[in-house]
């Protein structure tokens, strides 16, 4: 029984990390191929092998992009 919990739990998270990534590939003009083309590169895997880990480097990468782009329109 718990351990049907903690997958359930773990499938949330990656489905609200997954939304995160989409939204900010969004806000940095990406579609949703070329954010999943994104992860692959950087995870080095592809989209169906791709984890919690895998996402959560993406959006750290996205959310430095966004910051970059957003601290050069700033100058």
């Amino acid at each position: 029984m718990r351990s049907r919990r903690v997958l359930r739990l773990r499938r949330r998270e990656q489905a609200r990390l997954w939304l995160i990534v989409l939204q900010l590939g969004d806000l940095l003009g990406r579609g949703p191929r070329d954010v999943i083309g994104f992860t692959e590169a950087l995870a080095g895997r592809t989209w169906r092998q791709r984890g919690r880990f895998d996402l959560e480097a993406v959006r750290d990468e996205l959310l430095a992009r966004r910051w970059v782009i957003r601290r050069k329109r700033a100058h």
